[in-house]
């Protein structure tokens, strides 16, 4: 059951990668759609590190920038080479291009234990580009294991908001922010400027955007499955 409206859907179900702006894969690194492992529909993209401590990533613009923001991915850990609290950018969402200022950013980062991951969440407020780091330190991500995330951005001036979302559970919200001198234009998906890794791969699927709460991916009966499927 595809998705449709919002500011953007990303779902690789042409076979490509057209979806974005635009993609780009350091030396060493690969990025495309792919059947290795599928989180819903045919597709999937897969983002693979070659080792090369380069990144691979796709980015989509919406064209006007937007003060408030709900963006939910889909992704499957294969399995990643990091240093001990070293990271990725799983996602971002920025004001200016891929290039850009990041206002909303979440990274995955290597907790010291073979196959074991945690998770930031950046929200960038104003005040000489100050970045607040929220770190769920009691939350685990494992190898070969399907999650969903939302993440969620208001500009205020002093009734700004952010907050976060894993699997449909609320992580962090906040209120009484002043972030109202950035918007958002782009999401930029894959690893565009962490520790990166020395070696693995990614699986990213259901990209969605908009203005309103996003939610789970819809499937024929109302009923929200992750699977764990091969191809």
């Amino acid at each position: 059951m595809a998705e449709t409206g919002g500011l953007v859907v990303i779902d690789l179900e042409e076979n490509d990668l057209a979806e974005f702006t635009d993609t780009t894969a350091e030396a060493g690194n690969t990025i495309a759609a792919s059947t290795d492992y599928i989180l819903h529909g045919s597709y999937s993209l897969k983002i693979t590190f070659g080792g090369s401590n380069n990144g691979a990533w796709g980015y989509y613009t919406f064209g006007a920038g937007q003060t408030t923001v709900y963006c939910r991915i889909y992704f499957h850990i294969d399995t990643l080479s990091m240093a001990e609290n070293d990271y990725i950018d799983l996602f971002s969402l920025k004001d200016g291009a891929d290039s850009g200022s990041l206002i909303m950013g979440v990274r995955i980062y290597d907790k010291g234990v073979p196959g074991e991951y945690g998770l930031y969440v950046e929200a960038r407020e104003n005040g000489g580009g100050q970045i607040r780091v929220n770190k769920t330190n009691d939350s685990i991500f494992l190898d070969d294991t399907d999650y969903y995330i939302e993440v969620y951005w208001k500009a205020g001036a002093g009734d700004g908001e952010d907050g976060f979302w894993i699997n449909g559970v609320e992580e962090y919200t906040a209120s009484g922010k002043t972030n109202d001198n950035f918007n958002i234009d782009t999401i930029v998906v894959g690893d565009r400027e962490g520790s990166v890794p020395t070696g693995g791969t990614i699986y990213i699927d259901d990209i969605k955007a908009d203005t309103s709460p996003v939610g789970a991916y819809p499937v024929a009966g109302g009923i929200v499955v992750l699977r764990r499927r091969r191809m």
